[in-house]
């Protein structure tokens, strides 16, 4: 195999699919897919990287002399692209080694078969539907990180995708905050699913996406989920068992609904932020009473008081947040404005859009004695 590839498109290429390679492991079973992928055909070359749970692929346009494969240490070969001299770059395969040309820079490295780098084997499509490239990654991103962190529930640390009646929802919680984003989609066959992808991967899945209002393709089957996007395929392996039922934990009824300046409350929490952070609950007290939220924090550090103007249907409020939690769903949001709705000082407080149903957070409250 021989190639001439510009060196840019080479460079992001490989950033593109080094998200799935797999870390060093003793297992010989596995030493493979520590190795890039690299198979040259019809004036284009495909690179591929997996771990045995997520596996990228992209192509890309080069001059190919003749065809082949080739494997290369992913690590090494990632950290030499970065540091090519040349506009261009010559690969070339010479048995068991592979040569690397790019300007004055002659190099080579070792090389494995590549048929034994079998991959995660793409499968036919049971369902699927089209988004913006853009709007998938931002959904990832607004729910993946309020996936449970530890092993105590393990389907937990997933995020749930579901199709429902021409809508996508992406669900992620842990036992004391909860996340769900949904859009209008195209829903191409027509059927309902979901699936639950490990939510490390399906971020570092997006991370290679574009912020573009491309369309690209959600392929749903029983033991993966695909993104088809432009020329980048990227598959993900589910993680089994059975999601909670998450619409139950969601307060049908509210007493206390109160509408808010988003922008004005990220600034009030995030002051009460910096005296409540060095309590272990990180915790910040909210009242709502006649159009106003003061929020309060008294701990051994110091203490702030500090309020703004909002709008209050239903009973005023007393209660209290671990304002981390506050924080971390605020920076999701882009809403100009948001409502908080609460019963009872007990209960979760849900954060919602003004108008529609795009996004839904759930924030448990601190009890205190």
């Amino acid at each position: 195999m021989k190639i001439r590839v510009k060196t840019d498109e080479l460079k992001n290429a490989v950033q593109t699919v080094i998200p799935a390679l797999a870390v060093k492991s003793e297992a010989v079973s596995t030493k493979v897919y520590e190795f890039i992928y690299i198979s040259a055909e019809n004036c284009s070359i495909t690179l591929k990287c997996c771990n045995l749970n997520m596996q990228i692929e992209t192509e890309i346009a080069a001059f190919t002399e003749t065809d082949g494969e080739i494997l290369l240490p992913g690590k090494l070969f990632a950290e030499i692209v970065a540091k090519l001299p040349a506009d261009e770059t010559v690969l070339e395969k010479q048995d068991d080694t592979v040569k690397i040309i790019s300007g004055a820079m002659n190099m080579k490295l070792q090389s494995l078969p590549a048929a034994e780098f079998e991959g995660i084997k793409a499968v036919s499509s049971e369902n699927e539907i089209r988004i913006e490239e853009g709007l998938l990654k931002k959904m990832v991103l607004q729910t993946s990180p309020f996936a449970l962190q530890d092993n105590t529930r393990p389907v937990l640390k997933g995020v749930l995708v579901e199709v429902f009646e021409n809508e996508l929802n992406m669900v992620a919680l842990d036992p004391l905050k909860f996340a769900m984003r949904t859009e209008k989609i195209e829903n191409l066959s027509n059927r309902d699913t979901q699936i639950i992808i490990p939510s490390k991967l399906f971020e570092s899945a997006v991370r290679v996406l574009s912020d573009s209002n491309e369309l690209v393709k959600l392929i749903f089957s029983r033991q993966s989920l695909t993104i088809s996007a432009n020329n980048t395929t990227i598959i993900m392996l589910k993680l089994d068992g059975t999601y909670i039922d998450y619409n139950a934990l969601i307060p049908k009824n509210y007493e206390t609904r109160v509408k808010m300046n988003r922008k004005e409350f990220i600034s009030i929490i995030e002051r009460a932020y910096l005296v409540a952070r060095d309590d272990n609950k990180n915790t910040v007290k909210f009242i709502f009473e006649n159009d106003y939220l003061e929020v309060s924090v008294d701990n051994e550090i110091g203490s702030v008081k500090d309020r703004m103007d909002v709008f209050i249907s239903g009973n005023d409020i007393s209660i209290c947040f671990n304002i981390k939690f506050f924080i971390d769903v605020m920076k999701n949001i882009e809403d100009d404005e948001i409502c908080m709705e609460m019963t009872q000082p007990g209960k979760s407080c849900v954060i919602k859009p003004v108008e529609g149903k795009s996004f839904c957070y759930l924030v448990v409250p601190i009890l205190m004695r």
